[in-house]
């Protein structure tokens, strides 16, 4: 009688099969069925806890829902990944807190993802060194993005020695009975590239307005001029209009090197040359402002 009863017993504990959980345990040759390879198989409900692990305090479990599949902590714990047995020193590849906080290398993750040494995105990677942007709605590119700086009249600055002046129609000029400059800084990103110079000006007179882009060294103080636009008047007009620096060459910034401004002036043609000269009054020529368009 006692030898009947454990071999009943020897055979309950290596196999067997309770028709609420169909949970099959056979450690010679696995289960039959869909799947032939695991040598424990437990049948659940949708919606329905499988494996549960627990000290009596502390619950990890797994859960199979209509379409997915989880595995959790059914108590309030965090929930550790490792490797090599690591359980010991308080370390972990991955973490996930009960906040949803994610760590990679570390327990203790202050963010929704937070890395802990260096991280590697190969959708990221290319030739040369890249700047990894991120566009409005959060997604990461190294492709460049396109960028607008403004440039308004308040930027610019008298660099002839001539008083300012300002219009109703918010443009600027250079006062005086000798031709005026007018400059103002481009401050853009090293590695910028420099796609187009949009001009805002107002030109209802014989003259014109000229817009120059430099750049300068700042050993020597030369100036290399990278690009011009000249208007035209149109008479009787003095609203405000724009016309497009086109910067084709030489275009990309090099802040290591070089700092860009423009200048601004007013000129005459005088056989068939750009001469600068006095401004006027300020009611038929003006700046207005600048706006760069660049890709970075």
């Amino acid at each position: 009688m006692l030898k009947a009863y454990l071999i009943g017993l020897i055979i309950a504990i290596f196999s067997f099969k309770t028709i609420a959980q169909s949970t099959t345990i056979t450690p010679e040759g696995g289960i039959l069925g869909q799947y032939t390879n695991q040598k424990i198989s437990i049948l659940t409900e949708s919606n329905g806890y499988g494996i549960e692990h627990t000290n009596g305090n502390i619950y990890l479990s797994t859960f199979i829902s209509t379409n997915t599949a989880w595995l959790l902590t059914k108590s309030n714990h965090p929930l550790f990944f490792t490797t090599n047995n690591k359980v010991e020193d308080g370390t972990a590849a991955l973490s996930i807190l009960t906040n949803g906080n994610i760590g990679v290398g570390t327990i203790f993750p202050s963010e929704k993802l937070h890395v802990e040494g260096n991280a590697r995105i190969t959708g990221l990677g290319g030739n040369g060194v890249k700047f990894v942007r991120a566009n409005n709605i959060g997604i990461l590119s190294s492709g460049p993005q396109i960028s607008y700086l403004n440039i308004p009249r308040s930027t610019f600055l008298s660099v002839s020695g001539h008083m300012v002046g300002f219009n109703e129609n918010g443009g600027i000029y250079c006062m005086g009975n000798t031709a005026g400059f007018l400059e103002a800084p481009v401050n853009l990103p090293d590695g910028a590239i420099i796609t187009n110079i949009a001009a805002y000006y107002a030109d209802n007179s014989s003259k014109n307005v000229r817009i120059q882009f430099y750049r300068r060294t700042y050993a020597d103080n030369s100036s290399s001029l990278l690009s011009t636009l000249s208007s035209t008047g149109a008479a009787g007009n003095m609203d405000i209009q724009n016309k497009d620096v086109d910067i084709d060459t030489d275009n990309v910034i090099d802040n290591n090197n070089y700092v860009y401004y423009v200048r601004v002036s007013a000129i005459a043609i005088v056989n068939n040359n750009e001469i600068p000269t006095t401004w006027g009054d300020g009611t038929n020529l003006t700046i207005n402002q600048l706006k760069v368009t660049y890709s970075y």
